[in-house]
């Protein structure tokens, strides 16, 4: 598959694939792409999708955007600050931002999102002592969300 870097900005690296090359590399379809087909709804006109991709430290965030970039997962380190990845497909630019989960770092989510037209919560489902810690997270997060007045003149 072929992957070509596009920006490095401040240490943090961003790069585009296309989605059609990683499905085939993965056995996906198009059918398949069920949170781009949302997307694209959504954004007919923009054509370019903002996601943010959030969970605890060592979740996988960077291991599920690099697999799906079709790059090597052998080594991964834990993000300090955040990676952006955009993949494209059928002419929309999916732009993934890939924020550390470390404590430290869990104050500063909620200035990601702006501008961002979704998130992914990321889950490691095998580490049970953590799952507790991930939902109060992840209900933190949202009531966040919830508490923050919009912008004046934007919807809610």
């Amino acid at each position: 598959m072929q992957q070509r870097e596009v920006i490095t900005r401040g240490g943090f690296a961003s790069h585009t694939t296309s989605v059609s090359n990683v499905c085939g590399a993965v056995g996906c379809t198009a059918a398949e792409m069920g949170l781009l087909t949302i997307l694209k709804k959504v954004k007919q006109k923009e054509r370019e999708v903002r996601v943010l991709m959030l969970g605890l430290d060592n979740a996988g965030k960077t291991t599920v955007v690099k697999k799906f970039n079709g790059e090597d997962i052998d080594l991964i380190s834990p993000t300090l600050g955040f990676n952006i990845k955009t993949l494209e497909y059928r002419g929309f630019k999916l732009n993934i931002w890939d924020v550390g989960g470390q404590t430290s770092l869990r104050s500063y989510w909620r200035n990601y999102f702006e501008q961002t037209d979704g998130l992914i919560w990321v889950v490691d489902s095998a580490d049970r002592m953590r799952l507790r810690d991930c939902k109060a997270e992840l209900q933190a997060l949202l009531q966040q969300e919830v508490r923050r007045p919009a912008a004046p003149g934007l919807p809610r």
